[in-house]
């Protein structure tokens, strides 16, 4: 009997030990979740989520980030994802929200990791949990994972009337149906040390011509990109809130660095709207121009489908696009993201981006691709060519 004790309390000190030097790892690296997940309809008929983190190391020595996985439940039954360490260190961003080169931090080091993740045709369960697995850089390495832990999510998306009117309309920068670490995701400010982003599930638009290029003639009038001077429209009613007008647009491809400007030209000229619909949900219309909003007025009433502004090229901006997003609360660059779905929208095609990125950007011309159809209750995703 003594002996049956005996191997009782040795295999709880063992237990204890164990559950001590687990809770000591899970301390190493500290997730908190900057800003709750949504799950939104893309276009292509796949749900879509977007999680942002501050990781901080509190642990002596320096640690790796190896991969990190998303599971459909607590018991890592269904796996959803998995970000390797070369895709992880896309989307980490430091301090300055500029990308990192690597996965590696140091003693009392912080990284901002942004993850887009698309969870499939058919998840529509408001639950995920990802477990990160890292290695410690000491005279030995030491490769330790954690426990899944879980994702907190907002209520389900809004839904509005679109922006603009007219056909190809194309999505430069959104929600992404691949691992894209955009500039609209790493668009962080610092409010009470802690970073929010405002535009983590802003759409960013351009039109093409009907020759598939950006504009016509000379790149460099702002005049000829047809987007330029079109008409925003109010995505709800409701009145106006907050209104910048101070700035003239921005030369084309003018050498402007989104990381050092100030915050307020980061939008540029801007419209904030309360949408009475909703309660404490805000419309934001960005990178306007200046000659197109000289009427308005704070407190003005706008109804749906009335035109707010017209396109300009006034914020962090190389060439003329609408910056269109919601939020809760009026201001534009440090109140929380608000999810949204579009009412409705027709889809033409995609184009590829990625191209876009590679090469020269004002002489090539893109072609239209991919499935087409109309759309409701859903969001264009990035690359999408629409109309309303």
């Amino acid at each position: 009997m003594q002996r049956f004790w005996q191997l009782v309390i040795l295999a709880l000190t063992s237990y204890w030990s164990t559950a001590d030097s687990y809770a000591r790892e899970e301390r190493r690296l500290v997730f908190k979740q900057l800003t709750d997940a949504a799950i939104l309809l893309g276009s292509d008929g796949n749900y879509h989520a977007y999680i942002a983190y501050l990781i901080s190391n509190r642990d002596q020595e320096q640690v790796v980030l190896k991969d990190m996985r998303f599971y459909e439940d607590s018991k890592e039954q269904r796996l959803l994802a998995v970000l390797p360490e070369r895709s992880l260190h896309k989307l980490l961003l430091d301090r300055n929200n500029l990308q990192v080169e690597d996965t590696l931090l140091g003693t009392g080091e912080e990284r901002i990791l942004c993850v887009p993740i698309s969870l499939g045709r058919y998840y529509k369960k408001p639950e995920l949990y990802f477990k990160p697995e890292f290695e410690l850089l000491s005279k030995r390495t030491v490769k330790t994972k954690i426990r899944s832990i879980p994702v907190s999510f907002t209520k389900a998306p809004v839904e509005v009337k679109a922006p603009l009117r007219g056909k190809d309309l194309v999505v430069v920068d959104g929600i992404a149906n691949h691992k894209v670490l955009s500039e609209q995701l790493r668009a962080f400010t610092r409010t009470s040390d802690m970073p929010i982003n405002s535009q983590s599930y802003a759409t960013s638009w351009l039109r093409l011509t009907k020759s598939g290029h950006w504009f016509t003639g000379s790149a460099d009038k702002l005049t000829n990109w047809p987007l330029y001077a079109s008409k925003v429209r109010a995505v709800g009613s409701g009145p106006i809130v907050k209104i910048e007008n101070s700035f003239t647009d921005n030369p084309i491809n003018s050498a402007i660095n989104p990381d050092t400007v100030n915050t307020e030209k980061r939008l540029g000229n801007f419209i904030v709207q309360k949408l009475t619909r909703y309660p404490n949900i805000y419309a934001v219309y960005g990178n306007l121009k200046r000659e197109g909003i000289h009427q308005r007025k704070i407190g003005q009433e706008l109804k749906t489908g009335q035109v707010v502004a017209l396109v300009g090229n006034s914020g962090t901006s190389q060439v003329p696009h609408l910056q269109f997003y919601l939020t809760a609360g009026p201001e534009p660059l440090t109140s929380p993201p608000i999810p949204f779905h579009l009412r409705g929208f027709f889809l033409q095609g995609r184009i590829d981006l990625e191209r876009f990125r590679r090469d020269d950007r004002m002489l090539m011309n893109f072609e239209v691709f991919g499935p087409k159809g109309r759309k409701a209750h859903s969001i264009p995703l990035r690359g999408d060519v629409v109309s309303f």
